[in-house]
């Protein structure tokens, strides 16, 4: 899902609703450099289909909340951006409005749904 488009001031703009993204989408984009430079991509929960699921949740988000550079602010509940996926993200669920203060920071690269790997999370801090 394409939840959100960086502009040119560095700051996400979260388009509501999320939009579905296909192959053909990623293709363009990829015509004019890596979409995840310009776009905010998320996918859904896979839970014990994914590496970082503990059992119970996501392990994932607590190590990139540890890893979030000291100087991003924190987001309140107040403050929180008008997130289409907030309902359903698991990251949220978990964490509240801390996850959502990294989130913007999150660069996700999915795994082709081809691929015979495990697919694996491509999520990095950065």
């Amino acid at each position: 899902m394409l939840i959100a488009v960086l502009g040119e001031d560095g700051r996400l703009g979260y388009l509501r609703p999320a939009l579905p993204v296909d192959q053909e989408f990623l293709d363009a984009c990829g015509q004019h450099g890596d979409p995840e430079s310009r776009f905010r991509f998320a996918d859904g929960c896979r839970q014990g289909g994914c590496e970082n699921w503990s059992g119970r949740d996501c392990s994932l988000i607590g190590r990139l909340i540890s890893a979030r550079p000291a100087d991003t602010p924190e987001a309140s509940d107040s403050g929180l951006p008008r997130c289409a996926i907030r309902s359903d993200c698991r990251w949220f669920a978990q964490e509240g409005s801390r996850a959502c203060g990294v989130c913007p920071l999150v660069v996700y690269r999915p795994l082709p749904a081809h691929s015979d790997q495990v697919r694996r999370s491509g999520t990095s801090v950065g």
